[in-house]
């Protein structure tokens, strides 16, 4: 136990040396140039959102206003500010910058709306230890990505603000807090502790309710590789344990799915009763890389293959130097021996990227009805992330390399996978069983929809 301090002791040590240590400014600029250098070399769309005229201009504003020496500390927090203008899987790593304070790994407990925070409806959170709360909000929201939706964001603002405030003002909870009532305008002084977050703390795992007829299955990461045997032998089983105890009603939720790798989502597919899906699949890349993948490709084919494959996709071989787009037939067999009841997929503004795929096939396929919220990414986005490494500070940062989609797609509002039951998930909460009663009784007016795919025209 003793070893085990002094080694905690000496890493945190180590840490904070290691971020207190002063970069020229020769230094800063050398890794402001890599990073948009990488960021346009190996960035599958990049210019998704913002032109390369405004990348040029972002950057030549952040090299003017990094002048003076400073910290590894604050040119990370200079850096992070960077995270708005990039997709949800490319941008600074906040993590590296936070990992040694995961005991504030929890949520304030108040809401935000735009810049500002509120304990309830009625009273204003204006300062917290002294620092202004619109400011903290403020550019704690531009480290995050434009791609996330607004409550997405929201949450991650409680999130990070705990790790802000220790990290950038070696502020701990409890917070001392003045808030000021809008009604009144009177202003009070209180003391704020942090909300800790219930989750189910297992990458799967499942409840039942025979009583009720209900299960719960609960799918919270797609990061199962150093698990994949394991899952694969569980999944048959925990199917046949549904069927024996006659369950009716199976939720599978990915509320606090992060997302990981889509392959184990297939795994699970299996399971479910679907219809057959034709389309196309996309696949869109850096333009730089296109001739390497074709090259590789086709060195996997004898000279005759690989003649017959280059006439065959001479038109997609084509386009995609163009455009820098793949694409290529798809079709998902239908399944009719799937999980013998009604399907609920419980989804909230905390499910990310490979989790998005899993409601995208799930409505795709049409396996049953999507309950609570909007995910926290759209349904096409880019992923498949790298990692790198600034070369002076060492701060980490990644990048997304493909953005994937298909058509015809779902339909969707702003890009966003809508719930066909809307529920409330608001603060991470943990739905219990009168919620999941709940759902059942709001899903009756769908029963006729069940039959019905919709798709983008």
């Amino acid at each position: 136990m003793r070893k085990k301090w002094f080694i905690s002791v000496c890493i945190l040590f180590y840490s904070s040396i290691a971020f207190s240590q002063t970069l020229s400014v020769e230094e800063m600029h050398e890794d402001v140039i890599y990073y948009f250098t990488t960021l346009k070399n190996e960035n599958c769309d990049l210019y998704a959102k913002y032109s390369l005229l405004q990348f040029d201009s972002i950057q030549k504003d952040i090299l003017a206003h990094i002048n003076i020496d400073m910290s590894i500390l604050d040119f990370n927090r200079i850096l992070l500010t960077l995270n708005q203008y990039t997709d949800g899987h490319t941008g600074i790593d906040r993590e590296k910058l936070y990992w040694e304070r995961k005991d504030l790994n929890c949520i304030m407990p108040f809401s935000i709306q735009n810049d500002s925070a509120f304990i309830d409806d009625n009273s204003l959170v204006v300062k917290i230890n002294g620092k202004e709360i619109n400011g903290l909000v403020a550019e704690i929201r531009k480290s995050c990505s434009w791609e996330d939706n607004r409550k997405a964001v929201e949450e991650d603002i409680k999130r990070y603000m705990p790790f802000y405030l220790s990290a950038f003002y070696n502020i701990y909870p409890p917070y001392c807090i003045e808030s000021r009532n809008i009604i009144t305008n009177e202003l009070y002084s209180d003391s704020l502790n942090l909300k800790r977050i219930k989750i189910f703390d297992k990458p799967y795992g499942l409840e039942t309710y025979e009583k009720d007829s209900i299960a719960i299955f609960y799918y919270t990461t797609c990061k199962l590789h150093f698990v994949r045997n394991e899952f694969e032998k569980m999944l048959p089983i925990i199917f046949s344990h549904l069927e024996k105890l006659n369950i009716k009603y199976l939720f599978i939720n990915i509320a606090q799915n992060g997302g990981g790798s889509d392959e184990f989502n297939e795994l699970i597919f299996r399971y479910l009763n679907s219809e057959e899906y034709k389309g196309y699949s996309f696949c869109k890349l850096n333009k730089s890389k296109i001739p390497v993948i074709w090259e590789r490709e086709l060195s996997k084919l004898n000279s005759v293959k690989r003649f017959l494959a280059t006439k065959l996709n001479a038109s997609n071989m084509e386009n995609s130097l163009k455009t820098g787009v793949l694409y290529n037939k798809m079709k998902f067999k239908g399944n009719k021996k799937g999980f013998n009841g009604l399907v609920f997929l419980i989804q909230s503004s905390c499910t990310y990227s490979a989790a998005v795929d899993f409601s995208t096939q799930f409505k795709l396929r049409n396996m049953g009805i999507v309950v609570g919220e909007e995910c926290g990414e759209p349904v096409v986005f880019s992923a498949n992330w790298f990692n790198s490494v600034l070369p002076n500070s060492k701060i980490r940062f990644k990048y997304s390399t493909s953005k994937s989609w298909y058509e015809p797609n779902v339909i969707t509002t702003n890009g966003f996978l809508q719930p066909d039951i809307k529920y409330d998930l608001g603060g991470r909460r943990v739905l219990l069983l009168n919620d999941y009663k709940e759902i059942i009784e709001r899903s009756r007016s769908f029963f006729h929809n069940m039959n019905v795919i919709q798709y983008d025209k």
